[in-house]
């Protein structure tokens, strides 16, 4: 680790997720970087009453805040990420998802391998991984999938040199090199393989590390559908725009 720790933002974006606050909150609570350097931006839209409620009704740690987005005619995670940023405090800035469960050491390892990386390292992706893998047959193909993806794929593209489309969450950048990059596509539903392919664009490189973050699979076969759907219509808009 650097002799001087550096602040890490870590920003949550929640939308109509009221039912999961209370875990959440709890399970960054397991974090076992200094707090006093830990800076959590839950980041709600600002007509979403039930979440920002069901956040009013914890007492949040003075390491923890909320960050209100302003509503507009686009609402998109990407855009309230944009708008976040600005709030952030830290050097390093980062991504989960409302319902992901980090490893407590995580922050703790990216410092210490933004520390020991090249200057072209701008970007850390972790592991995703779920906890509840046998609900049914889906779940259980979803963790064959992110398995072979993220401990396979992703690494060799990583090492060969070539673009590694990032995944939404548990991901770590250099705060000057994400403001250079002008952040994210707001109008992009895939706002991350975009990142990733304009990070390689300018020249720099991602780097897959080990520590997992668990999350929470579709365990439907409607939403499994709607979501991959959405995903292949961001790569196509990625692959449009580049």
């Amino acid at each position: 680790l650097p002799a001087k720790l550096p602040v890490v933002s870590m920003m949550v974006p929640l939308f109509r997720e009221d039912d999961i606050v209370p875990r959440l909150i709890e399970r960054l609570g397991r974090l076992d970087y200094p707090k006093e350097l830990l800076d959590i931006l839950l980041v709600v839209e600002e007509d979403d009453a039930a979440t920002r409620a069901a956040i009013a009704r914890h007492r949040l740690p003075r390491w923890m805040r909320v960050i209100a987005v302003p509503g507009g005619p686009l609402r998109t995670k990407p855009r309230a990420l944009n708008f976040a940023l600005d709030f952030c405090k830290g050097s390093i800035v980062g991504v989960w998802d409302a319902e992901d469960k980090p490893d407590p050491g995580q922050i703790t390892e990216v410092v210490r391998r933004f520390d020991a990386a090249a200057p072209d390292i701008a970007c850390l992706q972790g592991v995703l991984d779920f906890y509840n893998s046998r609900h049914n047959w889906l779940t259980r193909s979803f963790t064959i999938d992110y398995a072979i993806w993220f401990r396979a794929v992703l690494p060799g593209l990583a090492g060969l040199g070539l673009v590694v489309p990032l995944g939404g969450t548990t991901l770590f950048f250099r705060r000057e090199v994400i403001e250079k990059l002008g952040g994210w596509d707001a109008h992009n539903v895939t706002e991350d393989a975009d990142l990733g392919l304009r990070l390689a664009r300018h020249g720099y490189r991602t780097e897959l590390i080990a520590t997992v973050t668990e999350e929470e699979p579709n365990s439907r076969l409607v939403a499994w559908l709607k979501q991959r759907s959405r995903w292949q219509k961001g790569y196509a808009v990625t692959w449009a725009s580049h």
